[in-house]
């Protein structure tokens, strides 16, 4: 049996910061066709991981959207709840986001902008810009930043790690008619494929389901973790402009280790 330290605090607030980075990069992963489902499944219908990896891998025609995200994580008896909103842009890969973190009795402001291959965060560690390594950012949410930053590595092998789909029918998110497809996610492939060997916490399977219009937008996201925690994001404003630029490099500096 494996046991897993748990998280103080101000750790686990660092962990969800980090997933709030992830929740960006999953958000960007899914969008398909409208009609019937998947290979045309009926409502309540099984749908083939070939097919449901086809739909996901149909999120190249999301170019920029706009985000807002509610994500509450846990380890142990520690809680933390983070609420945000931001922008995603697919090429080139980035991504700026705002966040507020509770729990612990501790709160957090995070602002956090992905580009060129970099990631800033400023509110961790206090009011000021520091830049993260991708040994770092691992170490943080247990992901890479390669996978953060584009969005299409999280497809690689991903009908491997599929164990079952499900055309769910069609609903209305928002005033807007979408699809809804639920699947499961074998968590040990789902880490591999986000540039991770840890599935600590997580339980053997991921629970996740995703809403899409009849333009093939992703709409809306959840992914479940067991104990560990759930991630919602509703997507709006697909193709509007967005600004995303790097901090002031005078304003930026190094992030110290983030052990212990």
């Amino acid at each position: 049996m494996t046991h897993n330290r748990t998280l103080g605090p101000r750790g686990l607030l660092r962990r969800a910061a980090a997933a709030g980075v992830l929740a960006v990069s999953l958000s960007g992963l899914v969008a398909c066709g409208g009609g019937s489902g998947a290979g045309g499944a009926s409502e309540g219908e099984s749908v083939s991981a070939e097919e449901m990896s086809e739909v996901m891998k149909k999120a190249a025609d999301i170019d920029t959207a706009h985000f807002t995200t509610k994500i509450d994580a846990a380890s142990g008896s520690q809680k933390v709840s983070m609420t945000g909103e931001g922008d995603i842009q697919k090429e080139p890969p980035a991504q700026h986001s705002t966040m507020k973190m509770s729990g612990g009795g501790q709160n957090m402001n995070i602002e956090t902008i992905l580009l060129d291959d970099k990631i800033y965060i400023k509110g961790m560690m206090g009011d000021s810009w520091v830049t993260a390594t991708a040994d770092q950012l691992a170490k943080m949410g247990g992901t890479s930043l390669e996978s953060m930053s584009n969005p299409l590595a999280f497809f690689d092998g991903m009908e491997e790690s599929i164990k079952s789909a499900k055309f769910e029918g069609e609903e209305k998110v928002d005033g807007t008619d979408t699809e809804h497809y639920s699947f499961k996610v074998d968590s040990a492939g789902l880490a591999k494929n986000l540039g991770s060997d840890s599935t600590a916490g997580l339980p053997e399977t991921i629970d996740q389901d995703i809403w899409v219009d009849s333009d093939g937008q992703l709409r809306k996201a959840e992914v479940g973790m067991g104990k560990t925690g759930k991630v919602e994001m509703v997507l709006t404003k697909h193709g509007e402009d967005v600004t995303i630029e790097a901090p002031p490099a005078d304003q930026v500096t190094d992030m110290p280790s983030m052990a212990g």
